[in-house]
Parts: C-alpha cells; structure tokens; sequence
C-alpha cells in the first residue's frame, strides 16, 4: 500500500470499493491499528474530504472505527486530526453520531472517550447545575434514546455506564417504552446459569467475572485489566470463554435492572392517569405503551417483576387499557412463577383476584382460556418424553441384570474340581461379592417391571398426577441401585482375585476409583431430574395436606 499510494494519493481513494458504498479509507479502520490510516492521511490537505466521506447509510469513517471495528487507536487518531467529525451534521442517515453508534455497539471504551472529548454539556435545572449526554447524542431519528440502543443489543455494560454520564436517560421514551421495558422483554439473561447443567453450573461459578462494565473485553486482550485473574481465558477455551460472557452478562444485566427499576416512574405515571383521568381510549386491536412490569409478567421474567414489586409495592395496582391487572397478566400467559410469587401478598392478592376487565373477564376466565389448546399440546409432549425416557432406561436396566446375572456363574477366584464349590467362599469378600450381586440383579430387573409399566400406562392426564411420578421416581431410586451394586461387586472381585499388600495399595485405590465414575456420572446427571421428582411428590403431599375435609 505504501509503494502504491507513495504519489498517488487523490480523490480517487473515496471510490467505492464494496455494494454498500465503503471506501478504502473505511476499510483502513479495520486494521485494528492507526498506521494505515496515518499512511493515507499523511496530506493534510485531503483529511476534511476523507474523513468526512459516508458510506450508503451516512457513516463516516470514525463511526466504522468507533462501531463495528471497535478500533479505539483509530478513533483517537481520526479526532486528531478532525474534530468536525463529532458535530451534529456528520450523524448518519438514522441521525446516529459516532457516540451513539459506538454504544449500539457495545464499545464501552470508545463510548467513555468520545463522551469526554464533546459529548456532555451542562444545563440548569430544578436540581441545579446537572451534566448530560448533549441533544445529539441522545435519540435518534425514531426516538430511540442511546440508552435503548446499548439495551436492545444487550450491551448491558455500556448500558451501566451511560446513567452515568446522563441520569435522565432512564427517563426517556420511544414508541415501545423505557429503556426498562426493553431489558424486561430479554428474560433470559437475568436467568443466568439456572438452565445449565450441573457441571457447566460449577463452572459458571468458578469463572471470575473481573472487574470495570467494559462490553468489548470479550477480545480478552493480554494487557486487559478486566481479565487478570484469569489465564484460561486468555488462552481461548471456547467452552470458558461462552461461560465467561454470559456470566458477565447476566451480572450487567442485574445491575442495570436494579438501577432502571430504582429511578423508574412510569408505574406512579399510569396509576395517577387512571385515577384522575381514567383509562385511554385505546382499541382493542391497538397497542398501548407497555408498562415495564406488564412486559416482565407477559415474558416471564420473574427476577425483574420481583425488583419492581420490591421496589415500588404500589405497582400491584397497575392495570392497562383492558383494565387488567397483574393477575391477569399472569393468568393469561399462563406465568406460574409470577402467580406463585404474586400469591404471597395475601391482603392484595384477596381483593385483585375479585377485578373484573374491561370484557368482563375474571381471572378464572383467563385460566380456562383455550384449555384444550395448550393441554393437548403439553399431554402430547409429555407422553413423548416419557415413553422415550422409559425405554432408555429400561434397556440399561436390562443390560446391568444381564452383567450381574452372568457373573453370578462366573464366581471370583473359580471353583473346586472335588465339589464344584467356590474356591474363596470362606472369605468375607465373597460374601460382600454375592450380596451385592443378588441385589444388583433384583434391583434391576424392578426397576425394568416399573419402566416398562410406565412404558405401558394409558397416560391419562390424571397419571401424570399421581402414578408417573411415583413409578419413574421408584424405577431411577431402582436403576441407581444396581450400578453402585455392580460397582460394589467388581470391586470386590479385584480385591479377592488380586491380593493387596503394601506394593499394590495405589493401584487398587486407582482402580477402585475408576469403578465408581460411572456410578458418579450417573448421579451427577440424573440427580436434578429425580429431585424433580421428589418435589412434584412434596407438592402432591402439601395439597394433600392442606385440602379442606370432606363434609
């Protein structure tokens, strides 16, 4: 490049070189670095034209180097060298500058530098002097504020640290709401690692998370502060590195919910429109601004709906434009969680579930709503799962009584020519080997009887209140216990076969460990599913228990 642009460097260069109009300049801040553009900036006379030029959507070059190439040095270079670039008439075609780009993107870096450079002003207000983003930094040309844009990318670091530049960001609105209205439509990150397995589970809890909000850590630089205390991740497991992100996306996420829901108004908003002027005339085909908490119950997102009731108890007041209330919400999507935690506010509770909407319905009505519908489906689904599961373990149960069923014939250590009889049978180990395979063999083949009358049960939807849970809890308790029998009983065998002195106590130790990680595999992964189990068995007990007797 240098030996091709050493005389010819013109006007020539803003051609486009790609369909959606870049140029080469554009393509320069890719690099990662600011050498290239140094190299063709080099004539100070053709800086304005080069750095000003825009691609087919208006972004000129520091909103590539400030948004999708995340090139901080680049940035800083281009400022240099043209501080017009941050004005109000190089926003793009969506009235986006390069600070509101940066932060749509998640760049927690360049979005810090830019606002320091000429992004904040100061104003007087009822609080005094206060600093805030400048106007044209805060919306864009649909209304949507900064704050939406690092919010709806899930840029929830930014996020954090822009109601810090400007508190009243979390005030603002576009056509669908508060920034906290479009965190409660992501439920999954406030879940964190709830839907990982065990194993991934402790790895979630083993990562550190590190410190500082900054998004673009994720290319985990070596001289990365946020990143210290973690060389695995710096060597790049694909495995940690995914953990690593989403467990710093949910601590983001969490942080930035609490902040929202602190400085959120727009429950005390709606309720005084009601009281004073009733409720909108909104159709019913017509949508209506979505409260932050209707839009947490409607997806779901339990932990956000939690913060909002804890933080403003008032809010189980709120009803929308069908005159619906919280209970309604839950009912009518069918939230079971919410339901059960709206169920601890007993003295609210009495007189919201007495609230009839604007068509008359109750929230029984609501529960009855489609209930073929979404029971045939779940009744469907569930037989599925069920008979494949069944079938699964009852073949293992099958393929363990056909292991232990022929080393009872196959006795440790053989038999007598005179008689026939064990030659170890005096030994207490023999014993332990012909106990633990009698009970391996007598567990297995039950808990083939119990699958197999899973298997074959009618699967009525009042089975899967009682009976399925009892014979699938019975038929894993029964499938456990022959393969720590079996495990028992190997064991046992290498013990009578191999005779222990103080030169083999390693490797009966080493061997005696890899007996039992099946067994252990085993438990780590099928002991969620059977405490499952346990807890339907609790439920039933407790409704049991608490039923009104019979008159």
């Amino acid at each position: 490049m240098n030996k091709d642009l050493s005389n010819n460097i013109d006007d020539r260069l803003l051609c486009p070189v790609s369909v959606d109009g870049v140029n080469i300049v554009h393509l320069a801040v890719h690099s990662g670095s600011k050498e290239p553009l140094n190299q063709m900036l080099s004539n100070k006379d053709l800086v304005q034209s080069f750095t000003g030029a825009g691609n087919e959507q208006g972004n000129t070059v520091l909103h590539d180097a400030a948004a999708v190439s995340q090139n901080l040095e680049a940035v800083r270079f281009l400022v240099e060298l043209n501080d017009e670039l941050l004005l109000h008439k190089k926003t793009n075609d969506n009235g986006e500058t390069p600070l509101f780009s940066a932060a749509a993107f998640g760049n927690t870096k360049i979005v810090k530098f830019l606002a320091q450079l000429n992004g904040q002003s100061t104003i007087n207000s009822d609080d005094g002097i206060t600093v805030q983003l400048r106007d044209i930094h805060r919306r864009r040309n649909d209304g949507a504020s900064i704050l939406h844009a690092a919010v709806q990318g899930k840029n929830f670091g930014t996020a954090l640290e822009l109601p810090k530049m400007d508190e009243k960001l979390a005030e603002l609105k576009d056509k669908n709401g508060t920034s906290l209205v479009l965190l409660a439509r992501i439920p999954s990150v406030l879940k964190g690692g709830r839907q990982m397995g065990i194993g991934k589970k402790l790895l979630h809890f083993c990562v550190p998370v590190g410190c500082g909000n900054n998004d673009d850590a994720d290319n985990l630089e070596k001289k990365d502060e946020h990143i210290k205390s973690s060389s695995v991740l710096r060597k790049g497991c694909p495995a940690v590195r995914k953990i690593w992100k989403e467990k710093r996306e949910h601590k983001f996420a969490l942080e930035l919910a609490e902040k929202l829901v602190e400085k959120d108004k727009t429950w005390e908003d709606t309720i005084l429109q009601y009281v004073f002027f009733g409720p909108p005339k909104v159709k019913e085909d017509e949508e209506e601004s979505e409260t932050p908490l209707f839009a947490a119950i409607r997806t779901g997102n339990t932990q956000l709906a939690k913060l909002i009731l804890d933080e403003h108890p008032m809010a189980l007041e709120l009803i929308n434009h069908m005159n619906q209330n919280i209970l309604h919400m839950a009912a009518s999507y069918r939230q079971r969680e919410i339901f059960d935690f709206l169920k601890e506010k007993k003295i609210p509770m009495r007189r919201l579930a007495r609230k009839i909407d604007a068509k008359g319905y109750t929230i029984l009505h609501y529960c009855g709503r489609n209930p073929e519908k979404e029971a045939y489906s779940l009744h469907k689904k569930a037989q599925k799962w069920i008979k494949e599961t069944s079938q699964s373990c009852s073949a293992v149960a099958v393929l363990v009584a056909t292991v232990v069923f022929a080393a009872a014939f196959t006795v440790p250590g053989g038999t007598t020519d005179e008689n026939g009889l064990p030659i170890l049978l005096n030994s207490p180990l023999f014993l332990f080997f012909t106990v633990t395979d009698i009970v391996s063999l007598s567990c297995s083949l039950t808990s083939v009887v119990m699958f197999l009358s899973v298997f074959t049960s009618p699967f009525e939807l009042e089975d899967f209140y009682v009976s399925v849970p009892r014979r699938l809890t019975l038929g894993f308790a029964l499938l456990f216990m022959p393969m720590a029998a079996t495990m028992l009983a190997f064991t046992s065998t290498i013990f009578l076969v191999i005779r222990l002195d103080q030169r083999r106590r390693w490797t009966m130790t080493l061997i005696c460990c890899a007996a039992f990680f099946p067994v252990s595999v085993l438990a780590l992964t099928h002991f969620p599913l059977f405490v499952s189990f346990i807890n339907a068995w609790k439920d039933l007990f407790t409704t049991i228990r608490n039923a009104p007797p019979c008159s």
